[in-house]
C-alpha cells in the first residue's frame, strides 16, 4: 500500500475481511485480508506510520483490533501472547 508524506493516512474497513486502502497522487491501492470479526463493521481512517510501528512492536504474527467507532482510539493487542502488549492509536477524519 501507497502512502506518500503529505498524505500519510491508510483507510481500514473491516467487515467480513480487513481491507487497508491509499489514495495517493500517483494512484491509490488497496490488499484485502480474511479476518475473524466478532463486532460490528467499521471504517477507520490512521497515519500509517503509527500503524506501522504499532504492527512492528506486536510480539506475535497475529494480532486483534478493537474499535468502537471510526472517530474513537482503538487498540492493538497480540493474539496469544502473554504479555499485556497494548497499542493505543487515534484515527484520523476523513472529509469525504
Amino acid at each position: 500500500i501507497l502512502a506518500d508524506t503529505h498524505n500519510s493516512v491508510v483507510k481500514l474497513t473491516i467487515d467480513d475481511n480487513l481491507t487497508i486502502s491509499a489514495d495517493v497522487e500517483l494512484g491509490n491501492g488497496s490488499e484485502t485480508l480474511a479476518i475473524e470479526r466478532t463486532g460490528k463493521a467499521v471504517a477507520l481512517a490512521v497515519n500509517a506510520t503509527y500503524l506501522q510501528d504499532g504492527l512492528r512492536a506486536m510480539t506475535t504474527p497475529q494480532v486483534t483490533i478493537c474499535a468502537n467507532t471510526a472517530t474513537t482510539p482503538f487498540v492493538i493487542r497480540p493474539v496469544g501472547a502473554d504479555t499485556l502488549q497494548t497499542y493505543l492509536i487515534m484515527p484520523v477524519q476523513v472529509r469525504t
